[in-house]
């Protein structure tokens, strides 16, 4: 194939990949929205509650129960965020046609071999909306812990977990669909969507008006993806509001009269990662007084570099009372001598602790004490990179660590457990 037909063929997947992303992107506003309790999970209330007017108006509940524990794989009477994630997949390829979710995911595929690891689904789920679960998302698609997963087996699995689609449900879908075409349109035009006739701010000061533009949008009682079209003057799915469009609706809209630096003082008050842009999280927070459960500032810490430590793997004890790291246990988990044992209280038995400086050391077992550290602190391995860059302040270009990173998402855990306790044993 040409480099001209692979141009071509990258440019059709990514506007097909769009029409799939600004769904699902929909999808993660409304999971936002109606996870009030913020467990990352949605139960039948909640669930029926995000469905659009028209779809509760055009079914009964009990339909729109059955929709739900389709979806409800497990069924435990909730949508896990993997659950819901699958469940967004499967209506965008239903929407668009299976051929939409292949090319959505050939695109981060940069080796062409019909896998994608965690990094590269890290990115496709940031662009579909969901790159603060990304990592957990992953975990949940990874069976065999290789670091990778097919995406063409991902689409298979799609069909096999789902039944096939009734009259229903089709329907139901095509009732769905209309709602997407209806938010399309009010994307487009702003004004048909929310009224705000009679909008005035008041105050004088930046922290007035910040409280007067908090209480019209709160009082609004629409959905922060549509609050955010009311400034988005380019009405794309990318939710998020620059200066401009803040200005501009601020003055035109809103009717502010006052200081430009006090426009710049609310602005800046609102975009607290300063990045010269009020995304989704910021302006939920802004208008909830509250950030949900996929925040991407919650779900993925500001790392500290120096907060991440390395610690040696327990040691646990063998039937009949001694432990496999015995003649090295004086040490302790600190490496003083007489260090106690600890119970563990969930397994009943000792659990002796090594130090870092009675293993023995090599390229795996650091790769899995890196890993462990990870797990420990729910960060996913691109997140280090992203902790190394802001300490060196300087970008650490991750496709140059690209194995690396893979290394780091693979490995089976009874295996990397063994190698790690080997390591304390000089085994």
């Amino acid at each position: 194939m040409s480099p001209r037909q692979n141009d071509k063929e990258r440019q059709e997947d990514a506007i097909v990949a769009r029409r799939l992303t600004n769904d699902t992107k929909l999808d993660m506003t409304l999971f936002a929205e109606y996870d009030v309790d913020g467990n990352m999970m949605l139960d039948f209330e909640e669930f029926y509650a995000m469905q659009p007017k028209r779809v509760r108006e055009g079914f009964t509940s009990a339909a729109i129960r059955d929709w739900f524990n389709a979806a409800d794989l497990d069924g435990n009477g909730v949508l896990s965020i993997n659950e819901f994630f699958r469940w967004s997949l499967l209506n965008a390829s239903q929407k668009h046609g299976s051929g939409v979710l292949q090319a959505a995911f050939r695109r981060y595929d940069r080796d062409g071999t019909g896998e994608i690891d965690a990094l590269e689904f890290e990115r496709a789920c940031a662009d579909m909306g969901f790159g603060a679960v990304a990592h957990k998302i992953f975990s949940g698609l990874d069976k065999d812990g290789s670091g990778t997963i097919s995406y063409r087996e991902l689409i298979t699995l799609l069909t096999l977990e789902h039944p096939p689609v009734d009259l229903a449900a089709k329907q139901m879908l095509s009732q769905l669909v209309l709602s997407y075409s209806s938010d399309a349109h009010a994307a487009a035009n702003p004004t048909s969507r929310i009224d705000t006739t009679g909008w005035t701010l008041h105050g004088h000061d930046a922290p007035s008006v910040r409280l007067s533009l908090q209480q019209l949008l709160r009082e609004s009682g629409c959905h922060v993806a549509d609050l955010i079209k009311l400034f988005d003057e380019d009405a794309d799915m990318k939710l998020a509001i620059d200066f401009m469009e803040f200005h501009n609706t601020m003055r035109h809209r809103f009717g502010f009269k006052g200081e430009q630096s006090t426009l710049a003082a609310v602005f800046d008050s609102i975009d607290t990662d300063g990045d010269q842009s009020i995304g989704f999280d910021e302006i939920y927070e802004f208008v909830r007084g509250r950030k949900h459960s996929l925040d991407a500032r919650t779900s993925r810490k500001m790392l500290d570099p120096s907060s991440l430590r390395l610690e040696p793997p327990p040691l646990r004890e063998r039937p009949g009372g001694k432990s496999r790291g015995s003649r090295r246990s004086s040490r302790g988990s600190g490496g003083s001598p007489g260090s106690p044992a600890r119970r563990n209280s969930s397994e009943g038995g000792l659990v002796r602790v090594c130090s870092l400086r009675s293993i023995v050391w090599d390229v795996e077992v650091l790769r899995v004490l890196i890993q462990q550290m990870l797990e420990r602190d729910n960060f996913s391995p691109s997140d280090l990179f992203v902790a190394g860059s802001r300490a060196l302040d300087t970008a650490i270009p991750l496709n140059e660590d690209h194995a690396f990173l893979r290394s780091l998402s693979s490995s089976d855990s009874n295996v990397a457990f063994a190698a790690s306790q080997a390591s304390c044993l000089g085994q």
